[in-house]
């Protein structure tokens, strides 16, 4: 069976796709980072370094749940 959810290993298109769907993690890390005190020192494909209290951590936390739930396959 053919996945047509995702895109083939050594697809020329696939950087380009997950710049794009990091993209939309990342504005969402920046409105959040300027509605509270969250400071955000990386933000590198899989790896992301934060301070701020443990509420607007917590809520840091339930924006990056609510990106990977929004991906997943149904």
């Amino acid at each position: 069976l053919l996945d047509h959810h995702s895109v083939g290993q050594g697809c020329p298109l696939a950087p380009f796709l997950f710049l794009l769907y990091v993209e939309v993690l990342a504005v969402g890390l920046k409105i959040l980072e300027h509605k509270t005190d969250l400071k955000i020192f990386a933000f590198v494909d899989i790896m992301l370094f934060v301070k701020g209290t443990n509420d607007n951590l917590f809520r840091c936390e339930q924006l990056i749940d609510d990106f990977a739930n929004a991906q997943e396959p149904k």
